[in-house]
């Protein structure tokens, strides 16, 4: 039986950077999976509700790993998602994973390397990123995201402090021989969109107020 994998992606604007990121995953993620598209474009309800609404959907259709995939991420290494998936399964599905994520201006600081079965370097880490993470659907099953935290950001550290506070903490690490890229590096991101990253710091301060009528 094939495992089902929820691929899910987040976007706001960037058309071309995204067609480019999704063509690598498609290219490299060795296996089938689900792509699911969150578009915050036209109306952007933060990645806090997003995540909550791709984490139902998960649990309500049964797949067993979701899977978070920025789109400014270019794969690098062949059958990327089959290889996670692998070595997720090789730790007892008791994991959070992401591969090492080249360009990213603060690289999270590793601990505790170790050589999984299958040629995996895993280097354990507190802080996994959004860039590209895996994690076994069931590990979330009282788990949602808390929406009153800003749209823009949150989203990852209140994650990985939950996983940190689950009796025992559940563990992340990045396997060091997987790659992606974080398209350009982040410096050059924002030189070259600086109108994109404005908006994106500003929605770093503002939580989502969905609309009423009285």
């Amino acid at each position: 039986m094939k495992e089902r994998v929820a691929v899910y992606s987040i976007v706001r604007g960037r058309p071309e950077m995204t067609k480019q990121s999704f063509q690598s995953l498609r290219d490299k993620a060795g296996m089938s999976f689900e792509h699911i598209i969150h578009d915050n474009s036209k109306h952007n309800i933060g990645l806090q509700a997003a995540s909550n609404k791709v984490l139902e959907l998960c649990r309500r259709e049964g797949y067993e790993y979701m899977v978070r995939f920025d789109n400014d991420i270019i794969v690098e290494s062949d059958d990327i998602l089959a290889k996670l998936v692998d070595c997720c399964k090789k730790l007892e599905n008791r994991i959070m994973l992401s591969p090492h994520v080249k360009g990213i201006v603060h690289q999270p600081e590793r601990f505790g390397n170790v050589e999984i079965e299958g040629g995996y370097d895993v280097a354990f880490v507190e802080m996994i990123g959004g860039t590209l993470r895996l994690i076994p659907t069931k590990l979330l099953d009282t788990f949602y995201w808390d929406v009153r935290h800003p749209m823009g950001i949150a989203e990852t550290a209140y994650l990985c402090k939950w996983l940190k506070d689950q009796k025992p903490a559940i563990p992340m690490a990045y396997i060091e021989n997987l790659f992606v890229s974080h398209g350009e590096s982040t410096h050059k991101q924002i030189a070259n969109a600086p109108v994109y990253f404005a908006e994106h710091t500003c929605f770093q301060r503002y939580p989502y107020v969905p609309p009423f009528s009285c």
